[in-house]
């Protein structure tokens, strides 16, 4: 196990260990307490290491001991009525081409529109979704948005 020294631009600063840099970041990002969202978004950490043995302080950026990682927070998904969402795509409620519905040309990728036909939450992936913090393109993101479907009409 190898110890990192992994912090965000919050301030907050922890020592993590961890087989590599990427689980490190994954384990700071896991125990942090977030605001809950209703979309993806992405927590940029800076990790530092892995630290040489009584090392304290962080490494500098040129000694190849210092990156930035790209963290993932997923939104958790909203409760449903039934035990579980039964997530379709019908072309009367999410628009579209019956052959494809929902799906709808984004940047370089696609968003996908669902909706539970159960309670009529949607659910909108998209493929090529940017990190507002960076300007980086090309990400996966899910939003969903409750009650955005009346699925009693359909």
């Amino acid at each position: 196990m190898n110890k990192y020294i992994v912090y965000d631009s919050s301030g907050c600063r922890e020592t993590i260990e961890a087989d590599t840099a990427g689980l490190a970041a994954g384990i700071y990002v896991e125990s942090g307490d977030w605001e809950a969202s209703t979309s993806t978004w992405w927590c940029n950490v800076t990790v530092v290491g892995p630290m040489k043995e009584g090392e304290t302080e962080a490494a500098t950026e040129e000694d190849g001991r210092y990156r930035r990682v790209r963290v993932a927070v997923e939104p958790d998904e909203p409760a449903c009525s039934a035990d579980e969402h039964d997530w379709q795509r019908p072309v009367a409620l999410v628009g579209g081409i019956e052959s494809n519905p929902g799906v709808w040309g984004h940047g370089g990728g696609v968003t996908i529109q669902e909706v539970c036909m159960t309670c009529g939450c949607g659910k909108k992936t998209d493929t090529w979704a940017q990190d507002m913090e960076d300007g980086v393109q090309g990400l996966t993101s899910v939003t969903f948005l409750v009650g955005q479907f009346d699925v009693e009409q359909s």
